[in-house]
């Protein structure tokens, strides 16, 4: 993964959190797995006021998803 921004690396921390999983798969009835999860990544960013994500083009933003999902591998979709 590419060495990210010190925003980023908070924002990645915030997410690589038990109340991300916990939102993302209490949405997953809803919404599909994948809906949740970017909902739910959407609606961190709002709370945070931190959307470095967005700063991330597609590659890099696949490869933080993917760390993400190696951290909690409930929310693979």
């Amino acid at each position: 993964m590419k060495t990210l921004t010190l925003s980023q690396m908070t924002f990645f921390n915030h997410l690589n959190t038990n109340d991300f999983k916990n939102r993302v798969l209490k949405r997953q009835n809803a919404m599909g797995l994948d809906g949740a999860f970017y909902f739910t990544i959407g609606e961190m960013q709002s709370e945070t006021d931190n959307y470095s994500f967005d700063d991330l083009n597609d590659d890099q933003q696949e490869e933080f998803i993917s760390a993400l999902i190696l951290e909690m591998p409930e929310i693979e979709f």
